[in-house]
């Protein structure tokens, strides 16, 4: 949600409120067909239920939460291996159900 605008006539500047915090995850891989993989994964959940997510691009710090999958695809071409992408949009809760924002850990 953008700021609301809250300027009366009387001020010299625009005013705002904050508006809502959203996040949006953008990710890509290399495409398997195996059920269990995350492109399978991320696929099945499209118009679904929300995913838990947990990014740790260190393998041990980072953020984690609960997401839908918004967009996914597939991208292939005779010279290259198969990948795909995706996006997903956090959904204001926290995977550790104490907060309404990604939590980083």
């Amino acid at each position: 949600m953008p700021p609301a605008e809250i300027t009366s006539f009387a001020d010299a500047y625009q005013n705002f409120l904050a508006g809502k915090p959203g996040m949006v995850l953008n990710g890509e891989g290399s495409w398997d067909p195996a059920a269990s993989q995350g492109d399978a994964t991320i696929f099945a959940a499209l118009g679904g239920a929300a995913l838990t997510y947990d990014y740790e691009p260190d393998g041990t710090t980072g953020y984690n939460g609960y997401a839908f999958p918004t967009s996914y695809s597939i991208r292939s071409a005779v010279d290259a291996p198969i990948s795909y992408s995706f996006s997903m949009r956090h959904n204001g809760t926290a995977a550790a159900a104490d907060g309404a924002a990604p939590t980083r850990a």
